[in-house]
């Protein structure tokens, strides 16, 4: 049965006036909160991904350091050209070492294959180390170390610096940072060892 407006008493008009004021106000209540609510939560992301950004570009200024180091070379006394790295002693060969730590350390942040290449660098330093502290001459070592591998170390450098370009161009990218997946590892040999081959 239909009600005309004019048989509505003064009560029914004002129960009809509240309850579409509160049911107005509910609704605005609930609507205003899941906006508040999917607004907070894209603020929260993009604040996360701001600071993930940062560790990105702290990541490869240092690896930009490493590359520096690996890139810089020298005239010795007797005109052969080598990495800097191996010109100035056993001493400062070790302290690139611990650039090179550093680096890996933050390498997390980067892609996947900036940690393998300076896995492989720290690994390929390690091995060069330890045959320059057999031999009475370590600085002499390097040296000579340095001449032999310039091919290998050319190969790795190149990698490296191509790696980095890679990142530079990708930095912003933290969406696919975030959805990587991780995969079996190539383990390099560390002192000449070699696991077995299952």
């Amino acid at each position: 049965m239909q009600t005309n407006i004019i048989d509505l008493t003064q009560v029914d008009i004002f129960k009809i006036i509240m309850a579409s004021s509160l049911g107005g106000g509910v609704l605005g209540a609930a609507i205003t909160s899941f906006v508040n609510f999917l607004l907070t939560r894209r603020n929260f992301k993009f604040k996360s991904y701001e600071e993930i950004v940062k560790k990105r570009f702290v990541a490869y200024e240092k690896m930009s350091k490493v590359n520096m180091r690996l890139n810089f070379y020298i005239r010795e006394n007797d005109d052969t050209i080598i990495p800097e790295i191996f010109s100035n002693g056993l001493r400062s060969f070790e302290d690139f070492q611990l650039i090179l730590l550093d680096a890996f350390t933050d390498s997390f942040w980067l892609d996947k294959k900036t940690g393998d290449l300076l896995t492989e660098l720290g690994v390929n330093l390690s091995n060069w180390t330890a045959e320059a502290q057999a031999t009475k001459e370590p600085d002499l070592a390097l040296i000579q170390i340095a001449l032999r591998d310039k091919i290998i170390i050319k190969n790795l450098t190149k990698r490296i610096a191509q790696q980095l370009r890679n990142e530079l161009l990708n930095l912003h990218e933290v969406e696919k940072f975030v959805n990587r997946r991780t995969k079996d590892t190539t383990k390099f040999p560390i002192m000449s060892y070699k696991p077995d081959q299952e």
